[in-house]
């Protein structure tokens, strides 16, 4: 099988998780410009402009962990509260594995969900 043809390029959007005032604290403790985190995160200084001012509600989760990885703080650090992803119909388990998930590079992000969503494509729905 050959499961590139399963994986897409969109990617998870996560919407009022970040937490711009801890994006903008742990970036002025470690004496970096917005725009010398943009460099190091590899994501348009714009973007980090609008989510330390928490304008942005909605983010990719692979702009959070490339934030996470420059500013080299865990993604949980950067979420409201400190809290993990949680969906009240995921079992704990699942739950656990997408938090792991979202500690991962954004390529091996989309690989897995490629790898899932043409698992779920196998499911006979009736």
């Amino acid at each position: 099988m050959n499961f590139t043809s399963v994986i897409s390029h969109e990617e998870i959007t996560v919407v009022g998780w970040v937490n711009g005032d801890k994006i903008a604290e742990l970036r002025r403790q470690q004496g970096l410009g917005l725009r010398e985190l943009a460099l190091k995160a590899q994501v348009d200084h714009s973007v980090i402009s609008r989510l330390e001012r928490n304008l942005q509600q909605d983010c990719m989760l692979s702009v959070i962990v490339a934030i996470a990885l420059a500013l080299g703080v865990a993604v949980d650090d950067l979420l409201r509260h400190g809290q993990q992803a949680t969906n009240r119909k995921l079992t704990p388990e699942f739950q656990a594995i997408i938090n792991e998930l979202a500690e991962q590079p954004p390529k091996i992000q989309r690989q897995s969900a490629g790898i899932l969503r043409g698992y779920l494509l196998t499911l006979d729905e009736s």
